[in-house]
């Protein structure tokens, strides 16, 4: 591939930065290198093609649209530029929108291995809980044992008090 393929990326190996199959979706209508949107130049009012006379009524009906034209242009600049401020704005909140996004991921995530390493020292102390339960459980079997061999001498010593 030539120099201008690299360049556009269209020699991009899968997960290189010129790699574009991952690229998030552009806003509606937002331009973008593969959807440009239509590009043709702006008429107002159709224009001859080839050379032509006018007469006086046609040549003061086109002085008289550019008057109103020319009248316009101001507001359609300001128009622009208030669209521009829109557009502008509207990036500003979505920059706003994932950085916060990308915080909340890297924060989740935190608290995500924050609760594996809680559960993981949990999991670890298990085996001392059964081994305390065991323990209990063994000193129980121990005293009802000893109850059991109290109980019995104590019924022994009354049988020989009662001969």
């Amino acid at each position: 591939m030539g120099y201008l393929a690299q360049f556009l990326g269209l020699d991009a190996k899968k997960g290189s930065k010129g790699d574009l199959t991952n690229v998030p979706d552009a806003p509606d209508g937002c331009p973008t290198p593969d959807n440009p949107g239509k590009i043709v130049p702006f008429r107002s009012m159709p224009m001859p093609t080839e050379p032509r006379y006018f007469d006086e009524m046609e040549a003061q009906a086109i002085d008289m649209q550019a008057q109103k034209r020319k009248q316009m242009v101001a507001s359609t600049q300001k128009g622009y530029r208030g669209l521009e401020t829109v557009v502008q704005s509207d990036a500003a909140v979505a920059d706003a929108h994932y950085r916060f996004k990308t915080t909340d991921a890297i924060e989740g995530l935190k608290q995500a291995q924050s609760q594996a390493q809680f559960q993981s020292v949990l999991m670890d102390l298990k085996p001392g809980y059964k081994q305390i339960e065991n323990q209990l459980e063994f000193n129980n079997q121990q005293a009802d044992k000893k109850i059991e061999w109290i109980e019995n001498d104590l019924d022994n010593a009354l049988k020989i008090l009662a001969l």
